[in-house]
């Protein structure tokens, strides 16, 4: 992300404050592509005027994690507990923001529709997705509440152009959830 954008918030958080959640998870392949200079048609990701076959979103993960985000499982008492202690490491005074990043992975909570966000930046999916859950496990969030809460998974615009015409269908879903 440049650095006006991060001063600004980052594009997930800006869109995610205006929508439900639903539609907020409907749009996500298109305010990646837009926030980088790029749109988004169909499974066509369009930059500089140059149409090139775009990574494709799993539709059924997508429904999903829709209907997780809408029916959410409350949390046990100590997943509660690690969900406050990752919460504190959001700036003091911010509700929303970026919690964690690594070269894989950048970790984001918005607190509107109220879930964590994980977008990653390496071709190495399935690394990057175990070192996520490494890491709120790490703070005592259950399996479960990875997969309920729900954490959910996006790629870096950059990600995707360097993945593009590789035919990957990408889950959004954290592994082993359903």
């Amino acid at each position: 992300m440049d650095r006006a954008l991060k001063q600004r918030g980052s594009p997930m958080r800006m869109i995610a404050a205006s929508m439900s959640a639903v539609g907020f998870l409907t749009l996500l392949p298109i305010a990646a592509a837009s926030a980088s200079g790029g749109s988004f048609s169909g499974n066509r990701l369009i930059t500089q005027g140059i149409i090139k076959a775009a990574v494709v979103y799993d539709d059924t993960a997508s429904e999903i994690l829709e209907k997780k985000v809408d029916n959410r499982k409350e949390l046990s008492e100590s997943d509660k507990t690690a969900k406050a202690r990752i919460l504190s490491l959001l700036p003091k005074g911010k509700q929303s923001g970026q919690l964690h990043e690594t070269p894989d992975i950048i970790i984001e909570y918005v607190r509107a529709p109220d879930v964590f966000i994980v977008e990653i930046k390496t071709p190495d999916i399935e690394r990057a997705k175990n070192q996520t859950i490494d890491w709120f496990q790490s703070f005592g969030f259950s399996p479960d509440a990875v997969c309920n809460y729900p954490v959910f998974f996006m790629l870096d615009f950059d990600l995707k152009l360097r993945l593009r015409d590789s035919n990957i269908v990408f889950n959004t879903l954290p592994p082993d959830c359903q």
